[in-house]
């Protein structure tokens, strides 16, 4: 359950910064009104629509876990379960929709607040993902090298066998 509420908690922070990031091209939609810029503007925030209605329906997935959780008696029934996120009002960017309140995220005291960076940063994120493609690389370099060395003993024992059995053959 907790581990569903700090998730919930990192793609509701993830959520809110692509909201934020459609609000100012919004306002430079407003601004930019009757320019060449208007049609730019307007597919870069068609193209990230669908960013932001995944990361919606992901944390109304961790939602229903949530729920399950509770219904089966694996948490405790006075937790506070976050409310969902309602699709057709998310992208009116309303200050009082609950998609700006962490109502059942908050009280994670032990982060004061704050989350991990490798839990709600994307850089932080991206770069835990290629650190771990570099060890998984690393470890196929080393796993070719020894199979490198085993193929290169099999073939001299190969040629040592060859070289014993011309020897030891008689005639041609």
């Amino acid at each position: 359950f907790f581990a569903l509420q700090m998730n919930m908690r990192a793609v509701k922070a993830r959520l809110c910064t692509k909201l934020r990031e459609r609000k100012f091209e919004l306002a430079n939609l407003e601004r930019a009104y009757r320019s060449k810029q208007m049609a730019h503007i307007e597919d870069a925030m068609h193209r990230r629509e669908p960013t932001i209605t995944v990361l919606a329906k992901k944390y109304n997935d961790m939602l229903k876990q949530m729920v399950r959780l509770r219904a089966t008696d694996a948490v405790a029934t006075n937790a506070v379960l976050p409310p969902a996120i309602i699709l057709k009002t998310l992208f009116k960017l309303d200050v009082d929709d609950d998609t700006w309140h962490n109502i059942g995220l908050e009280d994670l005291e032990e982060f004061d607040g704050i989350l991990p960076p490798w839990l709600g940063d994307d850089t932080v994120r991206a770069g835990i993902r290629f650190d771990q493609e570099v060890m998984n690389c690393e470890g196929e370099l080393l796993r070719c090298r020894l199979e490198h060395e085993a193929m290169r003993d099999w073939f001299q024992e190969e040629y040592e066998a060859t070289i014993l059995a011309e020897k030891y053959t008689p005639g041609e």
